[in-house]
């Protein structure tokens, strides 16, 4: 469902190239969300997803 949202955002990004964009972002809240657990809530949720997405601009 998220990469059809990506995809109607960007229709003529190939199928392969939506369906990894999806994934990593995904994949980066999913570690924010474990960061965060890990942290017993006393990390900043918004800040960890940022920092998370900021690696992947790196990368």
């Amino acid at each position: 469902m998220f990469a059809a949202a990506l995809r109607a955002r960007n229709p003529e990004e190939s199928d392969l190239a939506t369906r990894a964009t999806a994934a990593a972002a995904l994949a980066a809240v999913t570690t924010a969300l474990a960061a965060w657990v890990e942290s017993d809530g006393a990390l900043e949720l918004p800040a960890l997803v940022s920092e998370a997405f900021g690696a992947l601009r790196t990368a």
